[in-house]
């Protein structure tokens, strides 16, 4: 089985995404079972859910905002690594996130 460790060999943090309520369980759990704290020294099981984190190599983790996971596909610099938690936990081969999960919203004011 793939471990989140084995994400940080060759980067210093990656950012995970989460679809599902169950997915951010196992997700939070596996993190917990491979020793990794959030940044304020709770366990990760301790945390509320959401769809983004993120892990660095110093074994801490915590939340990646919206706003942050969104912007970083629209910049040309190459941000961390972006891994599709569901797509890594099942096995298959192809789990980098390309795309951000998170719809634009176009505003429009009149007077």
């Amino acid at each position: 089985m793939r471990t989140l460790t084995s994400l940080l060999k060759e980067q210093e943090a990656v950012w995970i995404y989460c679809e599902s309520e169950d997915l951010q369980k196992k997700f939070l759990q596996k993190a917990e079972e491979e020793g990794f704290l959030a940044r304020n020294g709770s366990k990760p099981t301790e945390l509320s859910l959401q769809k983004f984190y993120g892990i660095n190599s110093g074994m801490t983790m915590g939340y990646i905002s919206n706003l942050i996971w969104f912007m970083s596909f629209q910049c040309k610099d190459t941000w961390n690594q972006k891994i599709d938690y569901g797509k890594f936990s099942s096995g298959e081969e192809d789990y980098l996130c390309q795309r951000t999960h998170i719809k634009s919203v176009k505003f429009e004011f009149s007077d």
